[in-house]
């Protein structure tokens, strides 16, 4: 028996310049890639000047694998490098304390600073804050 990747959906308000990355578990080496290849256009059309996301993280176990992890710190600084001021995250509402504990070390590495909240109004308001302050 396969088990299957976790579902993947990126959208970008360019108007905010707010990058929406909706992921569910599990997450593994073909979730990566689809990630890298969702990914790549949207960021290309947020280079410019600074941006934002807001990453909705779902699913049942949202702690990743070391070398998925390692992808994503890797993900995430060089999105840094190419305009990333600020990330709001959402987990899931039983989401373990260990499970944040694993996303602030993550965001801590990458170098970017983010905010957990707990839905999208919230993460809107702060990121469009957080741009005002850069843009």
């Amino acid at each position: 028996m396969s088990q299957t990747s976790g579902k993947l959906q990126l959208s970008l308000n360019v108007t905010e310049r707010i990058l929406v990355i909706e992921a569910s578990s599990p997450f593994d080496s073909n979730f990566a890639e689809e990630y890298q290849r969702q990914l790549i256009p949207l960021r290309n059309a947020l280079v410019d000047k600074a941006w934002a996301s807001m990453a909705v993280i779902s699913g049942d176990n949202v702690i990743l694998a070391p070398e998925i992890r390692q992808f994503l710190v890797a993900a995430i600084s060089q999105a840094r490098n190419l305009g990333l001021c600020a990330t709001c995250l959402i987990l899931p509402e039983n989401c373990s304390e260990e499970a944040k504990v694993f996303w602030h070390q993550l965001y801590e590495e990458a170098g970017v600073e983010y905010q957990l909240v707990s839905n999208r109004d919230d993460a809107f308001v702060w990121l469009t804050l957080r741009l005002s302050k850069v843009l």
